[in-house]
């Protein structure tokens, strides 16, 4: 199965270790081990839909740390502030609708 591969966030070495379990061992696992959808399924025992809904939400939550980072002159308080407005924020729903 092709799979794509997406661009790295910055804040991924900050942001993975406080993503919740599963999506941080499956973002470990896709980012740092370079697995497939269909090895890190069989090996999570979950359905390759939900891999990839985990790396989705888990991409997108790390991409939006990332933004929240790009300000200039940020104060270690400010710095404090986002992460934890970010720690915070919910997993982004699925862009496709699953019923159609």
């Amino acid at each position: 199965m092709k799979t794509i591969k997406k661009k790295i966030p910055i804040s991924a070495d900050i942001g993975i270790p406080y993503l919740p379990e599963p999506h941080r061992t499956i973002i470990k696992m896709r980012l740092y081990e370079s697995k497939s959808d269909d090895e890190i399924a069989k090996e999570m025992m979950r359905s390759v839909g939900n891999i990839r809904v985990s790396i989705y939400r888990s991409l997108a939550k790390l991409r939006k740390l990332d933004e929240m980072l790009i300000k200039p002159n940020l104060t270690e308080k400010a710095l404090k502030d986002i992460f934890n407005k970010w720690l915070n924020l919910p997993f982004a729903p699925c862009k496709r609708d699953h019923r159609a």
